[in-house]
């Protein structure tokens, strides 16, 4: 990733933001970069897929290769649900088997652990059950069983890919799965910081520009505050006005003589209702 900042053989440059929010998607904060550890933990749910691995474990004494397959079982188990067939192999309160991400699991509780898919079905109808639903389970469950159609012909239930029209693992979707996991909480999730950055990254402007935009929404230029907090620099205050810390804000649009600067731009923008605020904020204000 040290390219990215500019590092070259025999000297290093500092990586001003994680690896982790570097790839996080363009769409919620990120710069799209791929993720090897994702990929990778996605390629090896690949052979785990072609094995049988939801009862193995790590041994003492097994080989490296086994131990990553292993690694990459918990990807398959965020996205693996039970195929309702008869229902005979399905336990109705403890199984993944409902179309709901990533639990797979009804909300409803029951003392009854022993009942199956099975017990819920109609047999003679091959339809679900009307009554024994409504005895057991929540509305919010009901709405689910309901959109799961009852085989014909009893086939075994199966395990399925639930990330998959077909229900087959493949390495896309588990790529998929393996971020979303990974960048849940580091993401900017708000519908605002959405739109700014679908903004940003739809202007009209040469590539570098829109980098450096990102750049100061997340606080990543080598400004002095952020080179003092490094340990770069003995001082932080801005060499311009002499007056207060140099952050990305200040420079850009608290300095004093910045502030001039944009009262005689073509832009006509006046900062006064702005003030105090941090650059993300800045341009949230502006992003529709």
């Amino acid at each position: 990733m040290g390219f990215w900042w500019g590092s070259k053989e025999g000297s290093k440059k500092i990586s001003w933001v994680s690896r982790e929010k570097v790839c996080i998607p363009k769409s919620r904060g990120g710069l799209g970069f791929k993720d090897l550890s994702a990929f990778n933990q996605a390629l090896l749910a690949k052979q785990a897929w072609n094995g049988d691995f939801l009862e193995a474990v790590v041994k003492p004494g097994c080989s490296a290769v086994w131990r990553s397959i292993l690694w990459s079982k918990a990807l398959l188990l965020r996205g693996l649900r039970w195929n309702v067939g008869s229902g005979a192999r399905i336990s109705a309160f403890r199984d993944p088997w409902l179309p709901r991400p990533f639990s797979f699991r009804p909300v409803s509780q029951s003392l009854r652990t022993d009942l199956v898919v099975a017990d819920f079905i109609d047999k003679q109808g091959h339809c679900w059950d009307l009554r024994r639903l409504e005895e057991s389970f929540l509305e919010v469950d009901r709405e689910l069983n309901l959109s799961i159609p009852i085989s014909l012909n009893d086939r075994p239930d199966c395990l399925m890919w639930h990330f998959d029209k077909k229900g087959i693992y493949n390495v896309k979707s588990g790529y998929k799965v393996a971020c979303e996991s990974k960048f849940r909480a580091i993401c900017s999730s708000s519908n605002q910081k959405g739109e700014l950055w679908k903004l940003l990254w739809n202007l009209h402007v040469p590539p570098k520009v829109r980098v450096f935009l990102w750049k100061v929404s997340n606080n990543a230029i080598p400004y002095l505050a952020n080179l003092f907090r490094r340990k770069v620099l003995l001082l932080p205050c801005c060499g311009r006005c002499e007056e207060e810390v140099e952050s990305t804000s200040h420079a850009l649009f608290w300095c004093s003589e910045v502030e001039e600067v944009w009262d005689f731009s073509e832009f006509g923008l006046l900062l006064g209702d702005l003030k105090g605020l941090g650059c993300l904020d800045i341009l949230c204000w502006f992003s529709p």
